[in-house]
């Protein structure tokens, strides 16, 4: 081998290894971006000071879902009124 091609080979082979680093992390960043880490609804919102009353419905198969409503001063409603958080599953 001469010298041409053995700097062609050791180029081609810091190439490969730079774009399977690269793969790497766009794997990584791109499955986080799409799985992002769950956060546990059953934090209160008081613990935002935030206030709300809990509330909960009953679906059409007998599952109880629970939630928070937090009304919204009047002077700060716009298109939407309030928010229903999640809480728990009964």
């Amino acid at each position: 081998m001469d010298l041409l091609t053995s700097a062609i080979a050791v180029s081609l082979a810091f190439l490969t290894l730079g774009m399977l680093v690269i793969s790497a992390v766009a794997w990584y960043i791109a499955g986080h971006l799409i799985y992002p880490p769950r956060i546990s609804p059953s934090t209160p919102p008081a613990d935002y000071a935030l206030e709300y009353e809990p509330i909960s419905f009953a679906s059409r198969d007998g599952l109880t879902l629970r939630g928070w409503y937090g009304s919204v001063p009047e002077s700060e409603r716009h298109a939407r009124p309030c928010t229903v958080m999640p809480a728990m599953l009964a």
